[in-house]
């Protein structure tokens, strides 16, 4: 849709808010590249999922399993005095897909985008 600037309409946040309350969700996007190898992790806090997307000339899942590393991290900290507050719950879903083309990991993040909630 095109707007020529006349056809706006101005309201100050008093009148109208900008964002309403539980509206805004996050996501956070990584990518690092090393060793010829391309890593994207995408986090969606809001319902505990992580995608990573490995790129490699092979396709070779080497990955830990991420949820026994994430408890044994938690574990620790919790260990060393660290607030349970400041720490993950540990009931996130991880999805690792390794794939020799970058159009199909691709794929599958955008699709993951689209679908949450």
């Amino acid at each position: 849709n095109l707007y020529q600037y006349d056809e706006l309409e101005f309201l100050s946040l008093s009148e109208q808010t900008y964002l309403q309350a539980g509206t805004l969700q996050c996501i956070y996007l990584y990518i690092h590249q090393d060793n010829g190898k391309l890593f994207i992790g995408l986090f969606i806090p809001n319902n505990c999922r992580v995608f990573i997307g490995i790129l490699d000339s092979i396709r070779e899942n080497h990955m830990p399993n991420l949820n026994k590393l994430l408890k044994n991290k938690c574990e620790k900290r919790l260990q060393r005095g660290i607030d349970t507050n400041s720490l993950p719950i540990n009931e996130h879903q991880f999805e690792v897909k390794v794939d020799t083309d970058i159009q199909n990991i691709w794929k599958r993040l955008n699709k993951i985008i689209a679908n949450r909630k």
